[in-house]
This record gives C-alpha cells, sequence and structure tokens, in this order.
C-alpha cells in the first residue's frame, strides 16, 4: 500500500510489526491505526501541526503483511512491541483503529503517555452496519465498496483525500478486512476500559451514520482520565474537520510541548465542543 505524502520522521508500517530501530528508538512514539478499510495516511493532515510532529509517527496499515487480522490478535501484537519502551509512547486510533488503541492502552496502564480515539465504541453492540462482514465475504462489490466509504463522511471530501481512500479500499483484500471487522462484533471492553490510566482524547461526529453518541459517551464514562470533543461531521473528524482536530488537539496539555488554548466549550459549527 501507497504510503502517500508523510513529514519526514513519519512511516506508514506494513503490517503489524514494527521496524526494530523504530520500536527502541528513545524518541516518543506514535502508532496511528485508522479504522477498517481507510488509507492510514489520510489521517495525518490533522497530526501535523501538533504535538505528535515531536514524536515518531508510524502509520499502522494492520491490513497488510500476514497479520494477525482479529482486533485482540493486533493489540496483543503492538503492545508486545511498546511494552519494553522507556520513552513516551502514544497511540491514536479511528474507528475499529480506535477498538484496538483502546485495547492497547488497557494492556499498557500506565506506561502509555496519551490516547485520541475517534468514532468507536467499547463493543459493537450499537454499531449500525451489522451486514458488513456478510457483504464483505460473499457480494464485496464495486457498489458497495462506494456506498461503505460514503458513509464515512457527512459531505464529500477533498478530491485528493478521496482518491487516496478509493484506491487504497479497491486495493485492499477484502478477506482480512471481513475478519478484522467480524472480530469486532465479539469483542466488548467495558472491563478493559476502566484500566486505562492514560489522558485520553474522544472525538465524536455529531453526524456519524456508522457509530452513535453513545458510543462515545460510553468510552467517556468508562475511562477514567477522558474528554469528550463532539464535531459537526460524519464518522471521520480527523478528515472532515482537521484544523478542528488540531486545535482540539494542541489544548490538550499532555503532548510532548505546550499549546494554545483549547476551543470554547460547548460551541457548534466551525468550532468543536466539550463535553464535561
Amino acid at each position: 500500500m501507497s504510503r502517500g505524502h508523510l513529514p519526514d520522521g513519519w512511516s506508514q508500517s506494513e503490517g503489524l510489526h514494527l521496524d526494530p530501530q523504530t520500536a527502541r528508538s528513545e524518541r516518543p512514539l506514535t502508532l496511528v491505526l485508522a479504522g477498517a478499510g481507510v488509507a492510514p495516511q489520510v489521517l495525518a493532515p490533522a497530526l501535523r501541526g501538533t504535538g505528535f510532529e515531536r514524536t515518531r509517527a508510524v502509520f499502522v496499515d494492520y491490513l497488510a503483511g500476514e497479520g494477525p487480522f482479529d482486533v485482540v490478535g493486533m493489540a496483543d501484537a503492538l503492545a508486545a512491541q511498546l511494552a519494553p519502551r522507556r520513552a513516551g509512547s502514544f497511540l491514536v486510533g479511528h474507528s475499529l483503529g480506535g477498538a484496538v488503541a483502546l485495547l492497547v492502552a488497557a494492556h499498557l496502564e500506565s506506561s502509555l503517555s496519551g490516547l485520541v480515539v475517534s468514532d468507536t465504541g467499547l463493543n459493537a453492540a450499537g454499531h449500525k452496519d451489522p451486514g458488513l462482514p456478510e457483504r464483505l465475504r460473499n457480494d464485496w462489490t464495486a457498489e458497495h465498496r462506494v456506498s461503505f466509504k460514503q458513509s464515512w463522511t457527512a459531505r464529500p471530501p477533498d478530491p485528493g483525500i478521496d482518491s487516496a481512500l478509493t484506491t487504497y479500499l479497491e486495493a485492499v483484500d477484502p478477506h482480512p478486512l471481513a475478519t478484522s471487522v467480524e472480530s469486532l462484533r465479539h469483542v466488548s471492553l467495558d472491563e478493559e476500559a476502566p484500566k486505562i490510566t492514560a489522558p485520553t482524547a474522544v472525538l465524536h461526529g455529531v453526524h456519524d451514520r456508522r457509530r452513535s453518541l453513545d458510543d462515545a459517551r460510553g468510552i467517556t464514562q468508562a475511562v477514567p482520565a477522558s474528554s469528550l470533543f463532539l464535531f459537526d461531521c460524519g464518522h471521520t473528524p480527523l478528515i472532515e474537520r482537521p484544523e478542528e482536530v488540531r486545535a482540539v488537539l494542541n489544548g490538550l496539555g499532555w503532548l510532548p510541548s505546550p499549546f494554545a488554548p483549547s476551543p470554547r466549550p460547548e460551541s457548534r459549527g466551525t468550532d468543536a465542543a466539550r463535553e464535561p
């Protein structure tokens, strides 16, 4: 898969196994996990100009390589590589990637420096597309791929982003994708989430057609040091509202360097709103 245009010092992994030099680096490390079928590199613009640029960011293409492709197996593989690190480690996860990030964070407990998750949940009970695994295995037509991609955003994305999303989704083998999506249906993080001690930002698009606001609130109710930020967009604030996401990240206070103040709480439209 193409790594797209990533800043110097950032990279995209082919699978779950990190380069040993990266895993052992004394520089803070950020792992970025996109949603199922989403091109990892399209999340990069929202992270530029934030404290994540002070880290070595790896955009994990978990559908490449040899697996594992199930949520628990992916989390175990990543947690095992992060656990020995002494420098700071951060996680950014969207949708299915957010579920993996939550599980990794629960494994690492106090050794994780910070966590950002977007439009995900502690389980798939309220997921709005229960038929996706079956379509992936038995009827993954061009029409279904287009419909799947369109469900990610409330409005059409920038043409360059849309092209990257289309190219990636068309190249992905639907069978590993089906394995990852189906595995999410059998995972509950209700018991694991309270173990997360890292400061956590939960992002959610209020027009999300795949995950509900209750899913996002469930995370903040379970994770002790968490805050919820709402955006006027669909399933992908990091793609649809990169400037607003950047403003939220810059106001968190726990990234590697000091940043600007947070956006005004309870605002709508061009600003993100933070729930108490």
